[in-house]
């Protein structure tokens, strides 16, 4: 008879507010034994916010492949595809997938294949309760901080596209020679960009420079 979760007596119960960030996630749970699918993902469900069930590996791929789910968590031996080769599939297509096993199987062919897969996060059966609760944290963590700093790099990005557009933008290196202008410089110099880059930015003021680069602006600029 498979494993069933349990609840640890050597683990603190955890933080709900520490469990708060996967509300925001979804986690595909891949078993192919019923009984141990619903009381697991029973317990998931209280804190996670979508959970999806597929009963063996190529469910799981099958499923995977339309949901893109944020965590992958897996039994290993199940019929039609087991759990490391459908893990195999995902990191192919995704190769940063977050994957967790759960596994009986603690002998040195599993742990090689997983390595070569790239898991490094799984956990032992029969399955501690808290203990998963745990690694779907610490999973979770590392998710959102890497959307968060995806965010803010695409808000540097659009701020720095807003910038070009609307203002007159220069970098010179320490002798004052030029490595970077936006379009609104290289149109209001009248020069083209690859012909200002390199040059010394004092170069360019000729007789017939543009009006809007004279006066403060270009005091500014210098």
């Amino acid at each position: 008879m498979p494993a069933r979760p349990t609840l640890s007596a050597d683990t603190d119960p955890m933080d709900p507010k520490r469990l708060e960030p996967l509300r925001a996630l979804t986690l595909l749970y891949v078993e192919d034994d019923a009984a141990t699918r619903d009381e697991l993902c029973d317990i998931l469900g209280l804190w996670v916010g979508r959970v999806l069930v597929a009963g063996n590996g190529q469910e799981g791929l099958d499923l995977f492949l339309v949901e893109r789910p944020d965590i992958v968590l897996t039994d290993i031996q199940m019929p039609v595809l087991n759990g490391l080769s459908m893990s195999a599939e995902i990191r192919r297509r995704v190769p940063d997938q977050p994957i967790l096993v759960l596994s009986a199987y603690n002998d040195m062919e599993f742990l090689f294949r997983a390595i070569d897969i790239g898991i490094s996060n799984y956990l032992t059966k029969p399955v501690s309760v808290e203990r998963l609760l745990v690694k779907l944290c610490d999973i979770a963590a590392q998710l959102l901080a890497i959307r968060e700093q995806r965010r803010d790099r695409r808000l540097l990005e659009q701020y720095r596209m807003l910038v070009d557009e609307s203002a007159i933008v220069s970098k010179l290196d320490p002798r004052g020679r030029i490595t970077y202008v936006n379009d609104k410089f290289s149109e209001l110099s009248g020069y083209g960009r690859k012909e200002l880059i390199g040059r010394d930015i004092h170069d360019i003021r000729h007789a017939e420079e543009a009006k809007a680069l004279a006066g403060p602006i270009w005091a500014d600029l210098l």
